[in-house]
């Protein structure tokens, strides 16, 4: 007995000291085991899932160029493993868990709490990222992808009385806001008709230099982009001739941050915004202006509108 009860005390601080270092997981993970409580340990274990998708997205955002020359030919398996991955994650998180298998297992497991600190790692990042968009909204505007180049000129049209649908040109973009030639979609037509390979750098801008002297397109993508008259939402910007829009596309993804935190439970709030903030692409995207950011709120409303059908008809455009 007297054995039984010094092997408890040395081993008593232990365990506190365990469940101390801890402690701040239970913002994340439940105590609460009980089978009333078993949703939220549900949905806690598809949040770790989700968690692990967003790490290797994150990872996948690295500049492919850095690495890709020195493992060829096995290089593209990276980019390919990576979002592989991701997806397996996510099919994880919906796969369907018994109770006998929640009971059993502990929760949280030790892989789950290595997969939160590592999100919160990623989280970093995103903050980063959050601080870099504020900058750029105070600096000349880049328009790293011809999506919102093209929208903002169709804008200007729009202001000068033309139709933006037959009037967007590309040569006007190059013009108006100096892209560079990855930044354009090259198509197989013109010059580049019955290419295959995807054009370089160098042959990107020669092919450009020529259509602007010659005042003709036909390989870059001139159209502009759907969904109908969504250009419309930088007609103020193009009005008061500030063609930054980063800060409308921020906008945009602060909002659906702030949506998810309302719309999840409270015990999963935390969860929500530690995806908005861990989420590197989508903040990737909303630092480059990207028009997918302003989409994706536009379907989330209007799948949270579903039951009210002339709204959700409005967002859906």
């Amino acid at each position: 007995m007297a054995q039984r009860s010094v092997f408890t005390q040395t081993t008593q601080p232990k365990e506190d000291h365990t469940t101390t270092r801890y402690r701040w997981m239970n913002r994340f993970f439940t105590n609460d085991v009980s089978p009333d409580n078993y949703p939220i340990i549900k949905l806690q274990r598809r949040a770790i899932w989700i968690g692990l998708a967003l790490i290797l997205q994150a990872a996948n955002e690295i500049p492919h160029d850095r690495y890709l020359p020195y493992l060829n030919p096995f290089g593209s398996l990276i980019p390919f493993a990576l979002i592989a991955g991701s997806f397996i994650a996510m099919a994880m998180a919906f796969r369907p868990t018994s109770l006998k298998q929640q009971t059993l297992r502990g929760h949280p497991r030790r892989w789950q709490r290595i997969m939160l600190i590592m999100m919160l790692f990623v989280t970093i990042i995103g903050c980063i990222y959050f601080i870099y968009c504020i900058i750029l909204g105070f600096l000349p505007p880049e328009f790293s992808n011809d999506g919102t180049s093209l929208d903002t000129n169709a804008a200007i049209l729009l202001l000068q009385g033309r139709n933006p649908y037959t009037d967007s040109n590309m040569l006007d973009v190059a013009r108006h806001f100096s892209i560079q030639p990855n930044w354009t979609t090259p198509l197989q037509k013109g010059q580049f008709a019955n290419r295959v390979e995807y054009p370089s750098m160098v042959d990107l801008q020669r092919v450009l230099n020529t259509d602007l002297k010659k005042g003709t397109a036909p390989e870059f993508e001139s159209k502009v982009s759907y969904p109908a008259l969504s250009f419309l939402t930088l007609v103020p910007f193009a009005y008061f001739n500030d063609m930054n829009v980063v800060p409308f596309y921020l906008l945009s993804y602060l909002l659906l941050i702030y949506i998810a935190w309302k719309v999840v439970r409270p015990e999963m709030r935390i969860w929500a915004l530690l995806f908005g903030m861990a989420n590197v692409s989508m903040w990737s995207s909303t630092a480059g202006a990207n028009l997918d950011i302003f989409y994706t709120l536009l379907i989330v409303l209007v799948w949270l509108l579903r039951d009210k059908r002339w709204s959700s008809a409005l967002f859906l455009g």
